[in-house]
């Protein structure tokens, strides 16, 4: 059992009382034994593998304590921990929710908002208003999805930039 392995710190917090933890400590410490330590304890008290989740910096460290923990318990129940980093789970979670849910890269959002810019007509505006350029588009909508929840994109831009 992973919990057998653990100092007497790294015990106190694998086996907290608490319902989430927060583990932060410097490298070499043994964050990850702590953790593995924490999963199995909370394993070894009938909670369900699916009510896990294990957020970390790194997919990498994720995988790494899944393995541990599958070393224990079977990749079965290991691979039922929902683990891996925010931006990942995250992701998944939303795939869940709406599978249609795609995620484009910096570089293809800017890509996508030149080329609208490239083949769009800016002639009625008039001379003395110039056109936004692509990545300026791109740093209109960017601005957007960080700071408005409720406004489509469309109604929004008209109020923002008539």
């Amino acid at each position: 059992m992973p919990l057998s392995r653990l100092n007497e710190e790294q015990y106190l917090a694998a086996t907290s009382s608490n319902e989430q933890n927060l583990i932060i400590a410097s490298a070499g410490t043994g964050k990850t034994s702590t953790i593995v330590g924490r999963i199995a304890y909370l394993l070894s008290k009938g909670v369900k593998p699916t009510e896990i989740l294990l957020l970390t910096f790194t997919n990498k460290a994720a995988a790494e304590m899944v393995q541990r923990v599958a070393e224990f318990f079977g990749k079965d129940v290991a691979s039922k921990i929902d683990a891996g980093t925010f931006h990942a789970v995250s992701y998944r979670w939303l795939k869940k929710h709406d599978k249609k849910v795609v995620l484009k890269q910096q570089r293809e959002l800017k890509t996508l908002f030149r080329s609208v810019y490239e083949k769009r007509s800016f002639g009625h505006i008039g001379a003395e208003i110039s056109p936004y350029g692509g990545n300026y588009l791109y740093d209109v909508y960017s601005f957007y999805q960080n700071t408005e929840l409720h406004v489509h994109f469309e109604e929004w831009v008209k109020n923002k930039y008539p």
